[in-house]
């Protein structure tokens, strides 16, 4: 009779089994965490790096790219207090899935408020925005959740373990993590932090909450969602690799140059001046990600489950999306290149290489003419749905609450396209007053020729 395997047995053969899978590019789709990392908890199995003296970056590195070779999973560290900062989850990055939507099972098993961190992708400076940010670009890569650095929570974050009592020293506290939901046992002393998570949570739907409306109530519990999951996001073909340049701008030109570059005074000026046309413009498409990703696509996504049909969505956004089509291509074909050349060479920013986006600019801008000529329109149409529909306000304020609109309005953000356009020649007029190159200076001045014709004679007398 064949005598059955030992306990010890059977955990040596899941071990050995986890550590094959990790090795090869799975084929089975996993859901939130994968299953076989779950089982390595449950055994025991340690970190390859974990009896080695390895820096904790490079810990991270081997995890993204060793352990799961994939292009199909993303990496995530928690860089949270009472967190376990070797401890990382591997993620699906499947297109249509928000940053939310793969977070907020974690995030709720480990006890985290989503809404108290930060998305920070592996070195980058700029947060990802989490509704919005579809995971499909982040397949092998590493991204990593950071208390947001603001003074409501700088300070007032504490660990609270479900089953555990919280200490009386940190009684009263805001309390950065919420009460995990899995556990049905909650003592008394973290009642209080799960009442306070909830209204922290549903705090713009206090106003319209009470509402007997069965069209308020079914708006609420979709924004309630979206906060949870994330917006569906219409499908653009934007590179991924692009739309990842948005994320890791330098925050001077200086990180650029060659330390071994003997940069002039007058050298420092033209970049400063050029880096800042480079700075607006990363700043500017966030901005109209902002209008389409969250705003637009939440009311596309309403109108697909019969809410606030009567809302006409292009006399609120007009033409946005071609407008931030235009400036994505300004960007990807043209800024985009000067930018990587300097990188390359180590050297300054060369405005040459920008010229031929302003030879094209009436063709390159031409949705700005439509767009001006509607966008005082698209403001009186917000403000007139805003006094007169209770749906349209809530959808709006809960908008307008995102962290990533850092307090701008819809109204504020659709102007902004206009201001953007108005800039253009002020910008490379700054550039042309500290050029000294014969070269540059003769396709700068034509720049600012094309610009100014452009938005004195095809858009302002329209």
């Amino acid at each position: 009779m064949t005598p059955k395997p030992s306990d010890v047995e059977k955990t040596d053969f899941v071990t050995a089994t986890m550590s094959i899978f990790l090795a090869v590019s799975p084929t089975a789709r996993l859901h939130t965490r994968c299953r076989s990392l779950n089982q390595m908890d449950r055994v025991g199995l340690k970190n390859p790096d974990s009896g080695l003296n390895v820096p904790l970056q490079q810990r991270r590195h081997n995890l993204a790219r060793s352990q799961v070779n994939s292009s199909e999973y993303f990496s995530v560290a928690f860089e949270i207090d009472g967190q376990d900062a070797s401890g990382h989850e591997f993620l699906l990055a499947a297109k249509g899935t928000s940053l939310a939507e793969a977070l907020g099972p974690v995030c709720n098993r480990r006890g985290i408020e989503l809404s108290n961190v930060e998305v920070m992708l592996e070195q980058y400076k700029t947060p990802l925005p989490i509704l919005t940010t579809d995971t499909a670009w982040l397949g092998g890569k590493h991204i990593s959740l950071r208390e947001k650095d603001s003074s409501e929570s700088r300070g007032n974050k504490l660990f609270s373990h479900p089953s555990r009592k919280t200490s009386r020293s940190c009684k009263g506290r805001t309390s950065f993590f919420s009460v995990s939901t899995e556990e049905g046992n909650v003592t008394s002393d973290t009642l209080p932090t799960e009442s306070k998570s909830k209204s922290s949570r549903q705090r713009w739907s206090g106003l319209f909450g009470n509402s007997k409306d069965s069209k308020m109530e079914m708006l609420v519990e979709k924004l309630n969602n979206y906060s949870k999951f994330g917006i569906p996001q219409v499908k653009r073909n934007h590179d991924e690799d692009i739309e990842e340049s948005l994320y890791k701008l330098e925050d001077d030109w200086r990180e650029i140059v060659s330390k071994k570059r003997v940069v002039s005074d007058i050298e420092c000026q033209q970049q400063a001046a050029i880096w800042e046309l480079v700075q607006t413009e990363v700043a500017y498409i966030h901005t109209l990600k902002l209008v389409t990703d969250l705003f637009l696509a939440c009311l596309i996504s309403l109108q697909k489950v019969n809410l606030l049909l009567d809302i006409d969505k292009s006399r609120l956004f007009s033409n946005i999306e071609e407008i931030s089509s235009c400036n994505f291509t300004l960007w990807s074909k043209y800024l985009l290149p000067m930018l990587a050349c300097a990188r390359e060479n180590a050297t300054l920013l060369d405005p040459n290489i920008i010229l031929e986006a302003f030879l094209k600019c009436e063709e390159l801008f031409g949705p700005y003419v439509v767009y001006c000529s509607e966008q005082s329109e698209c403001q009186k149409y917000c403000r007139e749905k805003t006094g007169s529909n209770e749906l349209f306000t809530a959808y709006l304020a809960w908008c307008e609450t995102q962290k990533d609109c850092h307090r701008l309005r819809l109204l504020e953000m659709l102007v902004k396209p206009m201001q953007r356009l108005t800039k253009y020649s002020l910008l490379l007029k700054a550039i042309l007053k500290h050029t000294t190159l014969p070269k540059q200076k003769e396709n700068i001045e034509l720049m600012v020729r094309i610009v100014t014709y452009l938005l004195y004679f095809k858009i302002i007398i329209i």
